[in-house]
């Protein structure tokens, strides 16, 4: 989602948007929807939500381990931070 804002910054005028998975989503935080909001860039988020973070979840499934299902509510996230939500 950083890359998407430096690439609205740096062509204001091409539509933009950034494709994430929810695993990665966690990981960058809700801080680039912040900047996104705060500097009235226009690019769209999307979220592929597959609730978790495949790199763990194939680690603990090869290790033979029941893996742990995310229920994080990634859709509630740019509703807070003042962006509209599709």
């Amino acid at each position: 989602m950083a890359a998407a804002f430096g690439v609205k910054l740096a062509r204001p005028d091409v539509p933009v948007v950034s494709v994430v998975g929810d695993g990665s989503f966690c990981f960058s935080g809700p801080q680039p929807l912040w900047s996104l909001a705060r500097y009235r860039a226009p690019v769209t988020v999307m979220v592929l939500n597959n609730h978790s973070y495949n790199n763990e979840r194939n680690r603990i499934w090869n290790s033979g381990r029941p893996a742990i299902r995310s229920r994080a509510r990634h859709d509630v996230l740019p509703r807070r931070s003042g962006r509209q939500l599709f």
